[in-house]
Order: C-alpha cells, then structure tokens, then sequence
C-alpha cells in the first residue's frame, strides 16, 4: 500500500505540472496568435486525465506523443526549420514542458510504485 501511495504522489504531481505547462504554453501561443495546437492541447489534457483514471493505452498514447515529439523536434532541427520567431518566454516555457514530458514518460515506464498505483486506479 505503500507503494501505491508514494506512485500516486509522484503520478499526481507530473500530471499536474505537466496539465500546468501545456496550460500556460497554450496560453503563451495564443496570446501570440497562434491558434494550430488547440486541438493537440485538449487531446492531451484528455490523455492526462485517462492516465490519471489508470487507462493502460492513455499511458503508452502519452510515452509514443512523448517519442513523437522528439522525432519532430530533430527533424526540425536537422532541417533548420523556423516557422517564425517567438518569444523568448514561450521558448523557455514551451522547452520545461519538453523536457518534463520526457521525464514523465521514463517514470510512466520505468516506476513501480507509479505504474502500481496507475494499474490500481484501472481496476
């Protein structure tokens, strides 16, 4: 039970801080006009939740958009593709939830108290 409770804290509060940065990503973009992800952040709100609910293909939906990302962000870089330059701001928020994305991905797969506590949410 202990288990479960220390991979419930920790499920918690990367769902939550990951809900947080695509939030405020989202909300970064579209003070700058830009409108092309909405659907992308309410798909991941979604997938967000459905982990939290303890739904096993919301968890791998998350860890493949997580490997994903990654392809599409060394394909842009291999290409030097910019679409437009952003604010520095949106940079460094849009990179933290990057980077927490991918770190939640590894704890989805790699944690037994997590993935206990996700398999006990499920049944």
């Amino acid at each position: 039970m202990q288990q479960v409770n220390k991979g419930k804290k920790i499920a918690l509060t990367l769902i939550g801080s990951n809900l947080l940065l695509v939030l405020l990503v989202e909300i970064l973009r579209l003070a700058q006009g830009i409108f092309s992800n909405l659907l992308g952040t309410a798909v991941w709100i979604v997938t967000m939740i459905l982990i939290y609910c303890g739904v096993k293909k919301a968890k791998w939906a998350f860890v493949i958009f997580t490997v994903w990302n990654i392809a599409m962000l060394i394909a842009a870089w291999a290409g030097k593709v910019v679409i437009s330059p952003l604010p520095m701001n949106l940079w460094i928020f849009a990179t933290a939830a990057f980077l927490l994305q991918i770190a939640t991905s590894v704890v989805f797969v790699f944690s037994s108290s997590v993935n206990d506590f996700l398999y006990k949410q499920g049944h």
